[in-house]
């Protein structure tokens, strides 16, 4: 028996209507087909605006960069003085 998503990859027409939504919320950007528009599997059929989503990436970025530069400030303060005893010891 062959199944049908066999049937649909070796060219079979199905007619059928699908209520569409994105994953996320946001302004459409463009819709790449109409209503009664045959498709594609994996064929893109509408686009988000992203500049919002850009924008965030962008804030966290800057953010994730000032806390590593704290990260390693602290790291610094606490090693040197480990580092200088240690070095210390060594040397004598």
């Amino acid at each position: 028996m062959i199944s049908p998503l066999v049937l649909l990859t070796l060219g079979a027409f199905v007619r059928m209507s699908l209520n569409v939504a994105f994953k996320t919320a946001g302004q459409i950007e463009s819709v790449n087909v109409k209503e009664g528009d045959y498709v594609r599997a994996s064929q893109l059929l509408a686009s988000l605006d992203d500049k919002d989503y850009k924008l965030g990436l962008e804030a966290l970025q800057v953010q994730y960069d000032q806390l590593s530069d704290e990260v390693g400030t602290l790291i610094t303060l606490i090693l040197l003085p480990v580092l200088y005893s240690t070095f210390y010891h060594i040397a004598k």
